[in-house]
Parts: structure tokens; C-alpha cells; sequence
């Protein structure tokens, strides 16, 4: 039926349609655009896709707070699903968030002794902290890092629950092993470097070679990020920043896996330490740095 445009934009089906409505007129190709767009070629093959368009939609939901899920438009990873393991209902995960402790502003409480160990710079960039715009604390050992390495130490709830609650006690939150001032393209793009090496991992899309090194290092992955943000949209880490945050992660994730060594033979404890220690070889933060 002619009218206007429906303005329903939740709970949509994967080619965008609410449950009163179907699509008008020829069958349209179910592929997705460059821009992340639907398809309006009718030339269509067996599978519903025109010829430039093999690849589907990712067949996860993109959830925001308070509202129901939408599909997500992003292209799904060669020969999986979905566009990332968040999305995939069959991936066990944990939200970062649960390491951050509620109510706390962090930047407000730790900014001066943060600022006083690294001498007034930043130690990613080497550059002095001459003033605070445009400046972000960051966690060293990403928030990411802390959930994937619990989730692959496969806990049972009780000893996962005291886990997460130890880390984000003592360590994760740590203002002299695990926080620094940064600016704030800087984080992004280390974020977005960190989740694509661990999203490859988790999602079985990591190569290794022969001996069990990834063929793709985690400084490829800090490179090559981008970031969604507008500031940062043109921006790129160079070789030697991606070094120095490599080296800074290297000391907090050794100083992480020596704390949960330390908690004694508690097998939870150890299992995830192993993790640590895993995450560390496959990254490449061996190199051992001081903070400067």
C-alpha cells in the first residue's frame, strides 16, 4: 500500500522491515553496500544477492539502553556470521564495564599521581602533558583484555564473580600499574587496534604460523585501527607509538599475571594467570619497559 514512510525503527527484521511491513514491489538483493547500506539491485541471484554483493549482513543486534535491538548493518567476517563475537549469541562474554568500579570517577581521583609517575607525559606519544584538553585516561591493560582472558579461563559463575571483583579491585583500576594520561585519538585507536586482535582471536579469525605465532602481529592491528570517532577518523598510531604502548601493556600485563600468581594456589587464580601469559606471547609484549 502507498503512504508514508513507516517510522518504526526498533525490533526490525534483518532487511530493515518492522513486523507490519514487507518490502514493495521486485525482490531486492538482501547484500549491503560499502556505506553499510541496503542493496536496491533486482538482478538477483538464487541466494536473493546480486553479483557485487555476495556477503550478507551481519545477523547480530546492535542494542542500545532502553531500547530494543536493531539489526546490525556491518558486513559479517568471512565465513561467519557475525560482524564480531559480541554479536554472536553463542560466544560466552563479559561486559568490560564490570572491571570499572561504580560511582567513581576515576580520572578525578587518580589524574595527579598518574601524572606524577610518568613525569607530566604522556608515555605512548613521549610528549609532554602541557594541558589537559584532548586528553583521556586510559587503562594500560585494556578493560577488554581483562574479560577476554576470564572468559577463555571457562570458570564456573561463583569463581568468574570473584575474579572480576579482585581484578577491578586491585589491579585493573591500579593508578600506578595500570593508568596513564593519553590523548584522546590516541586511546581510541589503541582500543580499536586492541579489539580487533581480540575479537580475530576469539572468533577464530587470528593465523598462526608453524610455531604457533600469529601471522598478523598485534602491531599490525594497532596500525592499521580506526576509529569511529570524527577527531580521529584521520588519524593513525605510527610504528614507534605502537611500540611504547605495546611495551607499557607488556609491564601491566606482567604485573597482572605476577598479581594473580601471587593470590596463592587458588586454581581460578592460576587458571586466568595462564591466560596472562598466553595473551602476552601471542601479542608480543615480551620487551620488559620501565615507565618514563
Amino acid at each position: 500500500m502507498d503512504g508514508p514512510q513507516c517510522k518504526i525503527s526498533w525490533g526490525l527484521d534483518v532487511r530493515g522491515y518492522c513486523k507490519r511491513h514487507v518490502r514493495q514491489g521486485l525482490p531486492r538483493c538482501e547484500g549491503i553496500t560499502i556505506k553499510g547500506k541496503p542493496c536496491t539491485i533486482t538482478d538477483l541471484d538464487s541466494d536473493g544477492r546480486c553479483k557485487y554483493h555476495p556477503i550478507l549482513r551481519c545477523l547480530g543486534t546492535v542494542h542500545q539502553t532502553g531500547l530494543p535491538g536493531k539489526p546490525c548493518k556491518k558486513r559479517p567476517k568471512e565465513g561467519y556470521a557475525y560482524c564480531c563475537a559480541a554479536h554472536d549469541p553463542e560466544k560466552p562474554w563479559i561486559s568490560p564495564n564490570k572491571f570499572v568500579p561504580e560511582d567513581v570517577d576515576l580520572r578525578s581521583r587518580y589524574e595527579g599521581s598518574v601524572v606524577q609517575l610518568y613525569h607530566r607525559r604522556d608515555p605512548y606519544n613521549d610528549t609532554s602533558l602541557a594541558t589537559r584538553a584532548n586528553l583521556e585516561l586510559d587503562h594500560i591493560l585494556e578493560k577488554q583484555c581483562y574479560s577476554h582472558i576470564v572468559v577463555l579461563a571457562e570458570l564456573d559463575k561463583e569463581d568468574q564473580d570473584q575474579i572480576v571483583d579482585a581484578l577491578r579491585d586491585e589491579v585493573v583500576n591500579n593508578e600506578k600499574h595500570n593508568l596513564c594520561l593519553t590523548l584522546k585519538d590516541t586511546n581510541q585507536l589503541k582500543g580499536a587496534g586492541v579489539f580487533g586482535f581480540l575479537d580475530d582471536r576469539t572468533t577464530g579469525h587470528l593465523s598462526y604460523d608453524f610455531g604457533g605465532k600469529p601471522l598478523k602481529s598485534f602491531t599490525a592491528y594497532l596500525i592499521e585501527a580506526s576509529s569511529d570517532n570524527a577527531d580521529a577518523r584521520k588519524a593513525r598510531l605510527s610504528r614507534e607509538t605502537s611500540g611504547r604502548i605495546c611495551a607499557e601493556m607488556g609491564r601491566s600485563a606482567r604485573n597482572t599475571r605476577n598479581w594473580l600468581a601471587d593470590q596463592g594456589e587458588i586454581s581460578s587464580f592460576q587458571r586466568v594467570a595462564e591466560q596472562v601469559q598466553d595473551l602476552i606471547v601471542e601479542m608480543g609484549l615480551n620487551t620488559s619497559t620501565q615507565a618514563s
